[in-house]
């Protein structure tokens, strides 16, 4: 559940990064240094291969992400938490495979993400590479916890004196941080990356079964939909 994977990860200790090649992205190091926190450790859910993938989402999609709604801090608005931040993104989507959430699936959706890039500060969680804008996705969808937070309106973020909001309920999880989120690019599936987790992401190959990479996408697609519609790859 939504509660459950927020839970988790914002418990996970905040260190600052241990070089400056795991902390800048090149483009950007001379420019504008950013302070690098980590959460190291790994991700909440981390799927034993593709039928399991699909077991932890409700909803899969092949959409392209348009744009960054929002960037913040955990909760929003409360850098004084030091709880972390995340990122909210915009995603058009082109194919609905599984369509079983607790919201109607739009067009166009909002996925949410425990890292952020700020102005003067990176939060990092291990594992979790940040969406990229202009670039196509698989992506294996948790829907948020309406059940849970309906009455309130959101999912609350509290530390000490502060209650706040960690998220809204009109914002899909990524459940597997890393192979939630498959790279769509010029017809092949291929590990997602981003300009400031490429030294600490896990082995993208290192799961059993077929790998989710390096192959084309049609045949990709064609085994997701295998295992929705047979429960067998």
């Amino acid at each position: 559940m939504l509660l459950g994977v927020l839970g988790a990860g914002l418990a996970l200790s905040v260190l600052p990064a241990a070089s400056p090649d795991r902390g800048q992205p090149q483009s950007s190091r001379a420019a504008k240094p950013r302070k690098v926190y980590w959460s190291s450790g790994q991700p909440v859910y981390y799927a034993g291969g593709l039928k399991e993938l699909i077991s932890f989402a409700d909803t899969i999609v092949v959409g392209k992400v348009t744009g960054i709604f929002r960037q913040d801090y955990t909760p929003i608005g409360h850098p004084e938490c030091q709880m972390g931040g995340h990122s909210v993104f915009t995603v058009a989507v082109e194919q609905v495979l599984r369509d079983r959430g607790q919201i109607p699936l739009k067009k166009t959706i909002k996925v949410y993400q425990k890292s952020v890039v700020l102005p003067t500060e990176v939060w990092l969680d291990e594992g979790d590479v940040l969406l990229q804008v202009g670039r196509r996705y698989l992506l294996f969808l948790e829907s948020p916890d309406v059940a849970s937070w309906g009455k309130l309106g959101y999912v609350p973020a509290n530390r000490g004196n502060v209650k706040g909001i960690s998220a809204y309920l009109d914002e899909y999880l990524i459940p597997d941080w890393y192979h939630g989120k498959v790279l769509l690019d010029k017809g092949i599936a291929s590990p997602p990356s981003d300009p400031w987790q490429t030294a600490r992401i896990p082995n993208p190959n290192a799961w059993p079964g077929p790998t989710l990479y390096g192959r084309s996408e049609a045949e990709l697609l064609a085994d997701v939909r295998r295992i929705l519609n047979t429960g067998q790859l």
